[in-house]
């Protein structure tokens, strides 16, 4: 039998490719790769829509039960809101102390009754029975006691303590949330049948889905949008909030959703020195100049607050010798130059008022505010309601929502209304997020 010799060519070309098959197989068969997916969606247990000392509370809240809260302020803006720093509460330490008997259901009827008995009792009964552990939780955030101010359940602080408390819970809830924003704009809630899902929100690179189990709506109502005003209340004339929100953007939110509202169209309308949230009367200005930005005069002879309407919703009130009023946070002013700076007018146009000034005079600004007192419905956990029932995992709190003024209009209880709401809302929240 002959054997037939390979050709050397043939056999260098099988090991040639040999090599470059192993070679291959080792470069891309058997090298570890690392495969490639789109980004996950960012998830959290609660969502804050916020814009204000509720939507940081609500949040401050929901954290200290242990869940990962995203809350959204809307805006950058610090400035106090235009409530008195009077706290309502029953059972409280201090009433205690002084031997004042004030029980939760006494309160609820008094708030029941100022609100024309139009109210929900059941909502005014939960916010009552929370009352005094809300003073406390408050308290205890800022380092302040409220004292007692009578018989009525009314606890007074300093009159600077919005000013002074609003900048620091807002630092406590940037530092106690899991993540704390104001570069995420709501677009619409997410929605799977009837159940709130998550929030998409408009970033600077476009739009983005986030989910979480549970949304606290609690940046106000629409007292701070001009257009909402006129539209709803056919209101003019109201300076913008300092506050942050109110402008009705959870509002939208929550009516695309399905939400149920009342007592919407009724504003309440607030003369308040911007720096402290403190309420003006006419006695207050009785013998104050009132000037108008730019300098000009105004008589003296209406409604503060229908002065101020006139007035694009500021007023500067400037006392004098013996019109000098104490009551009223004022600067002082020491010459015509910087009176003329502050109403941001020229000295020469208030020559016909010199006569009448003694320097160094005193001035304050007054700003005309809106309140919303009606809004979102909620139940007494502050779950937001739609038209067969509560809305599953949507919550609210604050000025944006219904049930405790009625047809009335308590500014002694709005810091009480904005602190247990948010409270109620940012632990009920967290507990159906924990379910």
């Amino acid at each position: 039998m002959t054997v037939q010799k390979k050709h050397p060519l043939s056999v260098l070309t099988t090991l040639l490719l040999v090599a470059v098959t192993c070679y291959l197989l080792a470069r891309h068969s058997l090298q570890r790769t690392s495969p490639t997916y789109p980004p996950l969606p960012r998830t959290y247990d609660v969502i804050v829509v916020g814009g204000g000392l509720a939507g940081d509370l609500a949040a401050l809240a929901a954290a200290e039960e242990g869940v990962d809260v995203l809350c959204l302020q809307s805006d950058g803006r610090t400035g106090s809101a235009p409530y008195p720093p009077l706290f309502w509460a029953a059972g409280t330490p201090q009433q205690v102390e002084a031997g004042v008997e004030y029980l939760p259901e006494t309160m609820a009827m008094e708030i029941y009754a100022g609100g024309g008995e139009r109210g929900s009792f059941a909502q005014i009964l939960a916010l009552s029975l929370e009352s005094a552990a809300g003073l406390e939780w408050l308290e205890n955030l800022c380092g302040e006691v409220f004292l007692l101010a009578g018989n009525n359940g009314l606890h007074k602080a300093q009159d600077s303590f919005l000013r002074d408390t609003t900048p620091k819970i807002r630092r406590l809830a940037a530092a106690k949330v899991l993540d704390y924003t104001a570069d995420l704009l709501p677009v619409r809630l997410l929605k799977n049948e009837e159940k709130v899902t998550g929030l998409q929100v408009r970033t600077n690179a476009g739009e983005e889905e986030i989910y979480a189990r549970a949304v606290i709506l609690a940046d106000g109502g629409y007292g701070g949008n001009k257009e909402m005003l006129a539209a709803y209340a056919q209101v003019t004339g109201v300076a913008a909030r300092l506050d942050g929100g109110q402008q009705g953007a959870g509002l939208k939110l929550a009516l695309e959703a399905g939400a149920q509202t009342v007592g919407l169209g009724r504003v309440v309308l607030h003369a308040v020195v911007p720096a402290t949230g403190m309420h003006v009367n006419n006695e207050d200005v009785t013998n104050a100049f009132l000037f108008a930005a730019g300098g000009q005069l105004v008589e003296n002879n209406a409604e503060i607050d229908l002065l101020l309407q006139q007035n694009r919703g500021l007023l500067f009130a400037v006392f004098s010798g013996e019109s000098r009023e104490e009551r009223l946070p004022t600067a002082t002013v020491a010459d015509l130059d910087e009176l003329a700076s502050v109403l941001a007018a020229k000295p020469g146009s208030l020559a016909e008022v010199l006569p009448k000034l003694e320097f160094p005079c005193r001035a304050a600004a007054i700003t005309l505010v809106a309140y919303l007192p009606g809004g979102l419905l909620v139940t007494e956990k502050y779950q937001v309601r739609g038209g067969s029932g509560p809305i599953t995992g949507l919550y609210a709190a604050g000025e944006g929502t219904a049930g405790i003024q009625g047809d009335g209009s308590l500014p002694e209880l709005y810091l009480t209304e904005a602190v247990i709401g948010a409270l109620l809302a940012g632990r009920n929240a967290a507990a159906y997020a924990r379910r």
